[in-house]
């Protein structure tokens, strides 16, 4: 439920109460055919929340960002999904032309600071 008198700060309230369980349930143990036209949905609210200065999701395996940003289209069809859903704000597109924006997504125990 989001309040359209504060749409991004109330929808923010809502993806971060399933923030944790939604994401254990489409990445933990790797990509699920069986909810693969959700991952169209996850990769729009990913490039959003990437967009909006979020969450930078980077929980994703070395092997999904490589299918999602490589040239060729990637087999998986879970995997085809999120790169359409994230290629809707032109992330996938920066992620090829700046390969150095791809470090953003990678786990890392190195805060990113002004200096």
């Amino acid at each position: 439920m989001v309040n359209r008198e504060k749409l991004l700060e109330t929808a923010l309230d809502e993806i971060a109460q399933t923030k944790d369980k939604d994401s254990r349930k489409y990445f933990q143990n790797g990509l699920r055919d069986y909810m693969a036209t959700d991952y169209r949905t996850i990769g729009k609210i990913m490039a959003l929340s990437i967009l909006q200065n979020g969450s930078i999701p980077t929980f994703l395996g070395e092997e999904i960002l490589n299918d999602i940003f490589g040239k060729d289209d990637p087999e998986s069809i879970c995997t085809k999904n999120l790169r359409i859903g994230l290629d809707c704000l032109g992330l996938v597109r920066i992620g090829t032309v700046l390969p150095a924006f791809l470090h953003l997504l990678r786990p890392s125990s190195v805060p990113l600071t002004l200096k």
